[in-house]
């Protein structure tokens, strides 16, 4: 399922005059982020140049980049689609300053969640600081993630006084007041995103407090949570 938002303004992004779209991915891990990128706008019919720039712990995840590489250059052997590798690690200070001055479109797919709890290290919050100085004006700031309503409340609080929201309900940080922009994802076609079958019995036994459960319940049933915001 597609956020018509997110489509409306992807589809702006498309048909902009030079034909070169620039994508980066924060915290991008094993490439996940990177193919969610190739899939839609490949399948949306792009012909223009396509550069996708993944930014996380090399590593960590390097091996994985490696596979992933050789996986995109034998599928596409086009030179239209380029994706890069860069070592990134929001708590090291010489390696959170990634380059997004270019970035027609910056993606945070389950990425904010893990660096939720070192919010207070200085060098996270210089890291965000120069992320969100650097992006150019009309960039695109994607969020999504878990029904998680601290770190929706902290991702607003970190865009909102340099980036417009786009998403209808993005300006609600209450818990469940409003209509929260989310997205239906099929578990079983997306075995990966069951993240919370360890605790399903004691969710079903109701040993969370109230919001804890809606929460967790929501992540359960394969909800995934977006936030649009532009520069």
């Amino acid at each position: 399922m597609q956020s018509p938002v997110v489509v409306e303004r992807f589809i702006k992004v498309q048909n902009k005059d030079n034909g070169i779209i620039n994508v980066a991915c924060l915290g991008g891990g094993p490439g996940s982020d990177v193919l969610g990128v190739l899939d839609y706008f490949l399948k949306a019919g792009f012909e223009g140049k396509l550069n996708i720039h993944l930014f996380d712990k090399m590593d960590k995840w390097g091996r994985c980049w490696e596979t992933l590489e050789t996986a995109i250059k034998a599928e596409l052997s086009e030179d239209r689609v380029t994706v890069s590798f860069h070592d990134f690690d929001v708590t090291a200070d010489d390696k959170n300053n990634p380059d997004v001055e270019n970035a027609d479109i910056i993606t945070m797919h389950y990425f904010m969640e893990e660096v939720y709890s070192e919010r207070d290290n200085p060098n996270v919050k210089a890291c965000f600081h120069y992320i969100i100085q650097k992006a150019k004006p009309g960039a695109l700031l994607l969020y999504s993630g878990m029904f998680w309503y601290q770190v929706i409340g902290w991702v607003h609080q970190l865009l909102t006084p340099n980036c417009k929201p786009l998403t209808p309900g993005t300006e609600v940080t209450g818990r469940w007041i409003g209509p929260d922009p989310a997205i239906q994802v099929d578990l079983k076609q997306e075995v990966d995103l069951k993240l919370f079958d360890d605790i399903r019995d004691k969710l079903e036994n109701y040993m969370y407090y109230s919001d804890d459960r809606r929460e967790v319940s929501q992540r359960y049933k394969g909800r995934v949570i977006y936030r649009l915001y532009q520069k």
